[in-house]
């Protein structure tokens, strides 16, 4: 009988400057023989891209072409790979127009979330391109990188993992005013017009995460990305854990502001109603492969 192994992964990241915690802490039995399962090592993309024509104007494309993304050569787990690694998303390439919601839909497992984090450089490629309004963000400056890291945000799917636990509603706000550096007395109006804007009552202010509902969270964490003036929010199941009446309200309030703001979203989801429900175009991943529904 193969050795086995049992695992938990924690992940975090900082994206923008400004503190987004994303806790991923699961537990599997992997058998070191077969190695099947290997979505828990960190990942990459390997892919290959040639021509890139000009952008249209009032389009925003995101590209990853010939992605296939495949296990990390980290030391300590090569030797648990062997030659059973394979490609996790293989031959992706789509983009998203400006203004309007691109739809990933697709079963546990299959690397959406993967994917979005990539695209918000969250995750980094060993290879392939990414282009943010035509530019490859690989041959990015570092100021083109962090407007980038700005206008990109990522809103994840456990709202009240995606705020700093031991921090107030205030405190987690002040994180994102100090960032973009807004001065003082322009704070108090700020902060009231984003609660207004995403259905919020300023008497939480003092509040921790643990102590308001899992809508609330979800409005807090998207009220400190909206502090950021973002172009592209990528929605990684983000009223999966909320319940039914909250998920509506919560789709309502992103359509709105879609309009309001004229934003563009990349949507992941299982949930096929959900996707045709929010997104202009839509794609299946399924064996690593990305197709248009």
């Amino acid at each position: 009988m193969a050795d086995k192994l049992k695992l938990g992964l924690y992940w975090a990241a900082s994206c923008g400057g400004c503190e987004i915690a994303i806790v991923e802490l699961r537990e599997k039995i992997i058998d070191l023989d077969a190695a099947a399962d290997i979505l828990f090592w960190p990942v990459a993309v390997d892919a290959k891209y040639k021509d890139v024509e000009a952008m249209p104007d009032g389009h925003m494309d995101v590209f990853l072409f010939n992605g296939a993304i495949r296990t990390s050569e980290n030391e300590e787990m090569a030797h648990l790979m062997r030659k059973k690694s394979k490609p996790v998303l293989d031959n992706i390439s789509f983009k998203i127009h400006e203004g309007q919601t691109y739809g990933i839909v697709g079963e546990s497992g299959t690397g959406k979330t993967t994917l979005g984090k990539i695209i918000a450089a969250i995750e980094k490629p060993t290879s392939g391109e990414i282009f943010f309004r035509g530019n490859a963000l690989a041959q990015m400056t570092r100021e083109e990188f962090l407007h980038f890291r700005k206008k990109v945000q990522m809103l994840f799917q456990d709202p009240e993992g995606s705020l700093n636990p031991k921090k107030t509603i205030q405190k987690s706000l002040d994180e994102i005013l100090n960032l973009v550096k807004m001065r003082q007395r322009h704070r108090k109006d700020a902060v009231a017009n984003i609660f207004h804007t995403v259905g919020l009552s300023q008497d939480i202010m003092t509040r921790y995460p643990r102590q308001i509902s899992g809508g609330q969270n979800q409005r807090i964490a998207l009220a400190r990305i909206l502090l950021l003036e973002p172009e592209i929010i990528i929605l990684d199941e983000p009223t999966s854990a909320l319940d039914i009446s909250v998920q509506a309200q919560i789709l309502y309030l992103l359509k709105d502001l879609q309009k309001q703001k004229n934003l563009t979203y990349l949507f992941i989801s299982h949930d096929i109603d959900v996707i045709k429900f929010m997104c202009h175009d839509i794609g299946r991943i399924q064996d690593g492969s990305l197709s248009m529904t």
